[in-house]
Formats: structure tokens, sequence, C-alpha cells
């Protein structure tokens, strides 16, 4: 009785562990976002943003707020290619003005090319 019994559990137990290990790697991590695209668009434009990463291929947008440097924010951007033509030549107008006199009000940036291809 107590082998059928473990098998049973072997059975259904290993496949509900696999599955809320991936439930949770796809959906466990992830905040909905508050936050609107065009929340952000204006936060870059008013330099309120100190630095963002934004991966060209998922969409993937990581940036950092002045007001809370030790908090990092996610967003994902329908368009990467879109959202670069919307602040390119606003973070390099505040970079120019602020790189001589404030190097600290300067915004980072960097773009990652992200994964080509999936393994699953």
């Amino acid at each position: 009785m107590k082998k059928n019994l473990k098998s049973v559990l072997l059975y259904i137990g290993i496949p509900l562990i696999l599955l809320g290990a991936i439930a949770f790697a796809s959906f466990g991590g992830r905040q909905a976002a508050d936050t609107k695209y065009y929340e952000i668009v204006d936060m870059i434009v008013t330099n309120e943003v100190s630095e963002y990463e934004l991966n060209l291929y998922s969409g993937e947008l990581r940036y950092v707020k002045r007001s809370e440097p030790n908090k990092t924010y996610r967003y994902t951007v329908a368009n990467p290619s879109i959202f670069y033509e919307d602040v390119a030549e606003y973070v390099e107008q505040i970079n120019n003005e602020n790189r001589t006199e404030n190097p600290e009000m300067m915004i980072k940036y960097d773009y990652k090319s992200g994964n080509t291809a999936s393994w699953l």
C-alpha cells in the first residue's frame, strides 16, 4: 500500500512541481506595469531617469529614477525602435547640456541585442 501511494505521489507531484516552476518563471517575477509608456518617455524628457537599459529583441526596459537610485523598474515597450526614436533626441540634448558642468545629471543608457532564438 505504501509503495503504491509513493508511486502515485511521485507521478503527480513531479509534474505539479514542474508546472509550478514554469509558472513562477513566466509570471512570478513580473509585476503588472502601473506606469504607462508616455509617463516613462516624459520622465526621460524631464530628466527624472538617471539610467536605462533597453533590450532591443524583447523590448524589456529597465530604468532607474533619480528620486529612487536603488530601485530598478521594468517595463516592456511594444516596439524598441519607436522608443528609441521617441527619446534619443532628448537624451542627447540632456547629456550635451550636462556633460561639463553637471555630469551626474547625464542619462546613462545601454542597448542590448538580446537573444535571437529560444532553446524552447
